[in-house]
């Protein structure tokens, strides 16, 4: 009879360093919510996939295709920092630091995260904000200053009664002629070194 008792004893009393980790969860996790969790996940990585393939294809050769690769940079790196704050929170290594530095840390991958949040916004609203720009100034520079003199004559009534309240893009184009002139002019550069 002594051979039949087990020859291990499990304490029960000592704690499981996986408990309230995701790694521990095994049998109690709940199958069909993980399930649309994944499909979720998924759809959600598939449609980011399609949108920067795209993207990517329309800023070819453009200045705008290098600001979009740093902003991958940006994303990847925080989603590295962040794959590895949960691995560490997940760990049985985290009950030996103390929890005033887990929470510094952590307050520290927020402010991180939200800044680079703000800076991948600021980017994309420069892109925006400089795409437009750089049609009219394009506009501009397509006609010469007779052109745009004779236009503003053939349209004086117009332009006196809005260019005050409405910045239109004609009243534009001649701003950017007439600062583009007197900055030559002052730095005695040629008219075509925008060009």
């Amino acid at each position: 009879e002594r051979l039949r008792q087990p020859t291990t004893v499990l304490n029960h009393n000592r704690p499981d360093p996986m408990a309230g980790s995701v790694f521990g969860l095994g049998g109690q996790l709940d199958v069909q919510a993980a399930s649309l969790s994944l499909i979720a996940i998924v759809i959600f990585t598939i449609g980011f996939e399609v949108f920067t393939h795209h993207l990517d294809h329309y800023l070819e050769g453009t200045a705008y295709k290098e600001m979009v690769d740093k902003i991958y940079q940006e994303l990847t790196i925080l989603g590295l920092i962040s794959f590895g704050v949960f691995i560490f929170l997940q760990s049985p290594a985290k009950d030996e630091v103390p929890s005033n530095i887990i929470i510094a840390f952590e307050f520290s991958h927020i402010v991180i995260f939200f800044s680079a949040m703000f800076f991948v916004m600021e980017a994309f609203f420069m892109m925006v904000v400089n795409s437009n720009l750089k049609v009219r100034v394009d506009q501009s520079a397509a006609k010469t200053s007779k052109e745009i003199v004779d236009e503003y004559n053939a349209r004086k009534a117009e332009v006196d009664a809005w260019s005050e309240w409405v910045p239109r893009k004609f009243t534009t184009m001649m701003e950017y002629k007439v600062f583009n002139i007197f900055f030559c002019e002052q730095y005695q550069l040629p008219l075509s070194v925008f060009d």
